[in-house]
């Protein structure tokens, strides 16, 4: 619910912007859409400008947008502009190289996260804290003993989540960002 909440309202952020532009164009006369957003003299920001939607999607478009299958449960959030044009293999999408290395990378570096957190789990274990024996220790060691329980359980929690909720994405194309001056 959280990320289809951010989904949701920045679609209707990006269709507000869209509609700002759509009214820069018939000030300047541009039925046909020829002219550059940034030359529009419309009051956004370049983000705005790049993410807007100057058209409302289709039924089909939003749910696609909403309950696409390489995030729809666990995330990341992105733009509609973004989706639509790896769904439409257009701009920086058109010429997506093969993902499938990337994506088994992002696989096998969970279940490194997963092996790295036992380890710390193994020396550091929770029911540790709870003894008499940890209860006589300095708090300067106290202190470290929790910092490594704690490096364990976001271990074994939040970072092998976030590697695996970036495989879909990684996999489908989304999070490919074009190709820089190295190509």
């Amino acid at each position: 619910m959280m990320f289809n909440y951010c989904r949701i309202t920045s679609l209707a952020c990006c269709i507000k912007d869209g509609t700002v532009i759509s009214e820069a164009r018939k000030k300047k006369g541009d039925a046909t859409g020829k002219i550059p957003r940034a030359e529009l003299g419309a009051n956004l920001k370049s983000r705005e400008l790049a993410y807007a939607c100057e058209s409302v999607p289709s039924f089909f478009e939003f749910l696609s947008y909403i309950y696409f299958c390489g995030a729809a449960i666990s995330g990341p959030w992105y733009e509609f502009r973004d989706f639509n044009a790896m769904i439409m293999r257009q701009g920086d999408f058109a010429k997506i190289p093969s993902t499938w290395r990337v994506a088994l990378r992002r696989y096998f570096d969970a279940w490194v996260v997963v092996a790295v957190g036992a380890v710390l789990n193994f020396y550091f274990p929770n029911q540790f804290m709870m003894t008499d024996e940890f209860k006589a220790h300095s708090l300067l060691w106290k202190i470290f003993y929790s910092l490594g329980a704690l490096k364990a359980c976001m271990y074994r929690t939040y970072v092998v989540g976030w590697c695996l909720m970036e495989v879909g994405p990684l996999a489908s194309g989304l999070s490919y960002n074009g190709f820089d001056d190295k190509g």
